[in-house]
């Protein structure tokens, strides 16, 4: 009874063993499955970590290379603005050495004009200060006429006659503004008379060719050969 009570006991043990047994591995297996789904992902997860990798390093090298095209570009660009620069600046420098000698060449013509003007405007101020004087004279000879009503007739002969006097300067002036204005018309004939049909400037050397009409000596020049 004993032996048979012990083959019980140790039939249900060694089935309770069995039982743990075949849990345990069940337990594995589940584990063993879960950490290779987790190796997947994480091979997966790897993998799209590497490709973004590849597609950024291959993005950034695109952008490298098109920043060292317009670089490149810039630099082209800069050079061709400064050879535009430099070729501004010679053509600048001779337009002002061209526009100094016509500068020079038509201060001196206007030199001459000015002095010719500045006769005419003493004269023009000379008569300007006797119309001045005039009518402050006329000016006193009315104010006497205010004070003075018993001598009117006598101060009206006298403010006639320098209304007479301040017509007659008047007509003086307008005939000095008449002749600074034909001195004026002169001096613009004459500057059309200097300036040779052929080059349109000053001429410094002026010669008379067969047609009677006067040309600078290096524009016929150049024209008759």
């Amino acid at each position: 009874a004993d032996l048979s009570s012990c083959r019980d006991a140790f039939d249900v043990a060694r089935a309770a063993y069995d039982d743990e047994k075949l849990a345990a591995q069940m337990d594995m297996e589940i584990r063993t499955m879960a950490a290779e789904d987790a190796q997947a992902q994480l091979r997966g997860t790897m993998e799209r970590a590497q490709v973004e990798h590849m597609r950024a390093a291959a993005a950034k090298e695109a952008a490298m290379q098109a920043e060292l095209v317009a670089l490149r570009a810039e630099r082209d660009a800069a050079q061709e603005a400064k050879s535009a620069v430099e070729a501004c600046h010679n053509a600048l420098a001779a337009a002002r050495a061209a526009r100094y000698e016509e500068e020079l060449a038509a201060r001196k013509e206007m030199e001459i004009r000015i002095m010719s003007a500045e006769d005419a405007h003493a004269q023009l101020a000379c008569a300007r200060e006797t119309a001045e004087f005039a009518e402050s004279a006329l000016a006193a000879t009315q104010a006497d006429l205010t004070a003075e009503r018993s001598r009117r007739a006598f101060f009206q002969d006298q403010a006639q006659a320098l209304e007479e006097a301040l017509r007659e300067t008047q007509v003086k002036c307008d005939n000095h503004e008449d002749a600074l204005r034909m001195s004026q018309d002169c001096l613009l004939s004459i500057m059309e008379e200097c300036q040779c049909p052929i080059s349109h400037s000053f001429m410094r050397e002026p010669v008379v060719a067969a047609d009677g009409h006067s040309y600078e000596r290096q524009a016929i020049t150049r024209w008759l050969a």
